[in-house]
């Protein structure tokens, strides 16, 4: 009640501010230098990567394969300075035959679990491979600052994914425009 008072009463609402602090302490970063204005941690991009295609994800060439039983592998993210979409990818190894799986990838909003982008993956449809990699096109889509978002890859096929332990995958954050949140992985499909 008093906040309101302060607030329409006309000699205090011009000598008043209000602020709440939540925590034991106050941030020492500038609003401006934070990764986002409701955090502390500190914006911390370095080596900008402008004008050239970056792989968000990348595999170590010695890290083994193999089908596992998850159908799905999920990555959280946020987006800390505009990129813009131009493909998505798979990861298959196809030195058996080529590419031989039905796989689905879906770049979702994550506060309203709305699906951005799809690409489907088959073997009448792979894509173009880069080593390990097969990536298929979206149309071009920025996505801007503090963005978060959820990249899901989703086997079609009674089997799991073919895919490599979490923690050998390589992330790429183009100087640090790009934070990745959680991944996780599901052994059933998701509602989405």
């Amino acid at each position: 009640m008093w906040l309101k008072h302060s607030l329409q009463h006309p000699a205090l609402s011009q000598r008043v501010l209000v602020k709440f602090v939540i925590g034991a302490r106050g941030c020492q970063v500038p609003v401006e230098d934070r990764e986002d204005p409701y955090s502390c941690r500190l914006l911390n991009i370095t080596n900008l990567v402008l004008n050239q295609e970056i792989e968000a994800f990348s595999l170590s060439e010695e890290t083994s394969s193999g089908l596992s039983e998850d159908r799905v592998v999920s990555v959280s993210f946020r987006v800390l300075y505009p990129i813009i979409i131009t493909s998505l990818g798979v990861f298959y190894d196809a030195s058996d035959g080529g590419f031989q799986r039905n796989i689905t990838i879906k770049l979702c909003q994550a506060d309203q679990d709305e699906v951005l982008f799809v690409a489907r993956f088959s073997p009448p449809s792979c894509g173009v491979q880069v080593n390990k990699l097969w990536y298929k096109p979206v149309e071009q889509f920025i996505l801007p600052e503090s963005f978060e978002g959820t990249i899901m890859w989703e086997s079609q096929d009674l089997q799991g994914l073919v895919s490599r332990n979490l923690h050998r995958v390589a992330v790429n954050d183009g100087g640090g425009v790009l934070r990745v949140l959680t991944a996780f992985l599901k052994k059933e499909q998701s509602p989405i």
